[in-house]
């Protein structure tokens, strides 16, 4: 502070000790705004990308808690799903639906946090497409899971390419 006044003691305690306290202050702001910065990259990067974000609860039918904006790419939208409180077992293919289960099941008998399964998923327009589910298990101090964290990424394209190949050998 003495860089400011001629005289050395030009600014008291108080005025030293405020000044302080606004650059500590100026400096949670801009960290608070580069953090923003970097969630606005990051929520553009999963909307340029093939994958939709969840969060399912770990309930019958797996309730949506989370779901990023791109499943609009699917027709649907997430405002609407997050506020009906879609349960996901709902859109996976009917023949689908207990391997998936089982699957998930398997995977957490034997302690595993990951799972990754394929699987058929409806679109809103009645579709069905392939889609690549990855997640994570969040768990409790007791160690229940609490919550399910993944992305769900549309395989269809690629599917259908291996199984067109298939037939063709």
């Amino acid at each position: 502070m003495a860089l400011y006044a001629e005289v050395s003691d030009f600014f008291d305690e108080a005025i030293c000790h405020t000044v302080e306290e606004l650059a500590t202050d100026i400096s949670f702001a801009l960290d608070y705004f580069d953090r923003l910065e970097d969630l606005e990259r990051a929520r553009e990067a999963v909307q340029a990308s093939p994958a939709v974000l969840f969060r399912w609860l770990p309930q019958d039918g797996w309730p949506t808690a989370f779901v990023s904006s791109n499943i609009e790419r699917w027709g649907y939208s997430a405002e609407e799903w997050q506020a009906r409180r879609c349960r996901f077992a709902e859109i996976i293919h009917p023949d689908d639906r207990a391997m998936v289960a089982n699957g998930l099941e398997e995977q957490m008998a034997g302690g595993e946090t990951q799972c990754h399964q394929e699987y058929r998923v409806r679109m809103a327009d009645g579709e069905y497409r392939w889609h690549l589910t990855r997640a994570h298990a969040k768990r409790n101090t007791r160690g229940q899971i609490s919550l399910w964290v993944g992305s769900n990424t549309d395989i269809d394209t690629i599917k259908r390419a291996d199984e067109e190949k298939k037939q063709l050998l």
